[in-house]
């Protein structure tokens, strides 16, 4: 029970091959109920059963109308045909509902064999699989999805999963994934990928023609260091990614450890190298955490670190999908 708590730890190592999870739950609802200023804990008897409990301090708010969908940028559109592949009841359940808020029509399946099997024999314009499922997991059902003809073999998938290092990204697109939406669900992300990957039909290997204004600006310059340094420009992403993914994570220990210096001098070194590739959003977070870390308010860095842990997450989306792009066209 003493780490039930840690990230990635299951009681019996053979639950995940079995049941499938990655041991994030709890860990995850740890981190949330602390930043609460709650606590929470387990009580547990072999062969009878748990009951996890937690207490946040709270106060009572006035209730208010919740905000129409359209408000959030999730614009209603012609019903569109999603398979969601998840083998958690609850999260099958809630994402459905979710879709369902939004005009979509939802074929729901919990394995990965059962979300092949609906791929090969119906029609949909996108897949939403969760990756890590038990028997098959989402990379390979998605691997064998795209074996199968046109236009079904070619129908945009979005990961879901929140196995985010660079290398988990990799590994998803080389699977022929087209996204990854990061879990917890950012329902306003997960909705606008959807409206961007499912419109006209939007097939998993039509030309890019969408890209946000992120990488179209970090595309042009990477482009522009390529010609400079003589570096390819996968080079120089790989580059990026490693040398981020270290300061990030030594940054995270850093911060256990509350040392004000080095959580400072690490994120000025992120918010450099960001600013360089003209990534305005990360390297304004790292701003943020270098300057409350050099007037000792560590406190207020935890919630930045995750946010520019998320936005590095995304930046590694985009430099997976620009390793296929062409480069962009000379300026006359």
């Amino acid at each position: 029970q003493a780490h039930l708590f840690d990230a990635f730890s299951q009681v019996d190592t053979s639950t995940t091959r079995r049941y499938g999870g990655s041991g994030l739950g709890l860990a995850i609802c740890k981190r949330l109920v602390e930043a609460l200023g709650g606590t929470i804990g387990v009580e547990s008897l072999s062969g009878v059963g748990s009951r996890f409990w937690f207490e946040v301090p709270m106060t009572l708010g006035e209730p208010t109308a919740l905000e129409e969908p359209e408000k959030l940028g999730m614009m209603k559109h012609s019903p569109q045909r999603v398979l969601l592949a998840e083998d958690v009841e609850v999260n099958r359940v809630l994402v459905t509902k979710m879709l369902h808020t939004q005009g979509y029509q939802v074929v729901a399946v919990e394995t990965g064999e059962q979300a092949l099997a609906a791929a090969t024999d119906e029609d949909f314009d996108l897949i939403l699989m969760d990756v890590n499922m038990p028997v098959m997991d989402g990379m390979e059902a998605t691997r064998r999805i795209r074996t199968l003809p046109a236009p079904r073999g070619r129908v945009p998938i979005l990961a879901l999963t929140a196995n985010v290092l660079p290398e988990d990204l990799l590994r998803y697109q080389a699977a022929g994934m087209t996204t990854t939406i990061t879990k917890p669900i950012d329902w306003q992300r997960l909705f606008g990928a959807m409206a961007h990957y499912g419109q006209n039909g939007r097939t998993a290997d039509a030309p890019h023609t969408g890209m946000s204004a992120v990488g179209q600006e970090l595309r042009e310059q990477l482009h522009r260091l390529d010609d400079g340094t003589g570096m390819g420009m996968r080079d120089i992403a790989r580059l990026f990614i490693q040398d981020t993914q270290r300061r990030l994570s030594e940054l995270g220990r850093m911060l256990e450890t509350a040392d004000a210096d080095g959580v400072a001098r690490l994120a000025h070194a992120v918010k450099g190298s960001a600013g360089n590739l003209g990534l305005r959003r990360l390297a304004s977070l790292c701003g943020e955490i270098e300057t409350a870390a050099r007037a000792a308010e560590l406190e207020t860095v935890p919630g930045r670190l995750d946010d520019a842990e998320a936005e590095f997450a995304g930046i590694c989306n985009v430099l997976a999908q620009l390793n296929t792009e062409p480069p962009p066209p000379c300026a006359s």
